[in-house]
């Protein structure tokens, strides 16, 4: 029969044996308390270890020793710099609506199939928590990864970053989705305009062989930039661009029917041996 301890005991400490991993799920109505190498821990019938515990002091382990960013206030927190507009900022991946697709560039996957292989492309090396690219030719070139819409609705969208060591002729990259042979696609960039010698958005479809300019270009833009793309239950895509990923600027909105497979980036330039760079902070869709 099992033994309890007494409720009037007063116990000093409690000897237990360090466990090298988590002992298996107690039956119904019971709890397990172990420690492991990095403290303590609890395991209920539902087979979900909680711990270390008790570690840090205030605000549940927060430090007390540097200051840290929060986007509110909290009694239990003493070294918090509060900055609310965090809360609302682009870049965190739960503030997209509906998330089901993410690409984060947080560990070495480069996710992208290239038709003909840049000069260099890495993840989180280069730059950290982002995906590389270098050119150094005027080669046509086309990232994929499969993605799957098909003829639904779908929202994706990128926050991307481009830069040259030569700015003499146009040049472009930019995100786009395509069917199966990448032969019918929609897509939205950041180009450079020779000419005016500034940086300009552009969206386009291509089908038949034919590009297809879709609105007016949209002039003076930042080397960084978010970029986005909608389609509705009438087969409408929208091309969106935006300096901060919360408000969108639309270019135009285009009937094309299009069976998306895949979803990736374009590059485009005219001048030959030169050398282009461009990066993408994620890539993130609602399908």
């Amino acid at each position: 029969m099992p033994r309890r301890i007494d409720l009037d005991a007063e116990i000093n400490s409690i000897r237990l044996k360090e466990q090298g991993f988590a002992p298996a799920t107690p039956d119904s109505g019971y709890g397990q308390l172990y420690i492991k190498s990095d403290g303590l821990y609890f395991k209920g019938d539902n087979g979900a270890e909680i711990g270390p515990l008790g570690t840090g002091s205030s605000g549940s382990g927060a430090p007390t020793n540097a200051q840290y960013v929060t986007v509110a206030s909290d009694a239990e927190l003493s070294a918090e710099l509060v900055i609310p507009g965090f809360a609302a900022h682009a870049d965190a991946p739960n503030n997209f609506p509906s998330l089901a697709t993410a690409y984060e560039f947080d560990d070495t996957d480069t996710v992208l199939t290239w038709d003909s292989a840049p000069a260099i492309v890495d993840s989180n090396t280069t730059i950290p928590n982002h995906l590389y690219i270098k050119f150094t030719d005027n080669t046509n070139r086309f990232g994929f990864v499969a993605w799957t819409p098909g003829s639904g609705t779908f929202d994706v969208r990128t926050k991307v970053l481009i830069g040259a060591e030569y700015e003499g002729n146009y040049w472009a990259f930019g995100l786009l989705v395509a069917d199966d042979d990448n032969s019918e696609r929609a897509e939205v960039k950041i180009a450079y305009n020779n000419a005016l010698h500034l940086r300009e958005i552009e969206a386009g479809t291509y089908t038949s062989s034919t590009y297809t300019k879709r609105g007016e270009k949209n002039q003076n833009v930042a080397s960084e930039m978010y970029l986005r793309m909608t389609r509705d239950s009438s087969n409408n895509i929208s091309f969106y661009y935006s300096s901060n990923g919360i408000l969108w600027q639309l270019i135009a909105t285009q009937s094309f029917i299009l069976t998306v497979t895949q979803v990736g980036f374009e590059f485009a330039a005219v001048t030959n041996s030169q050398t282009y760079y461009a990066a993408c902070d994620w890539i993130r869709a609602n399908v």
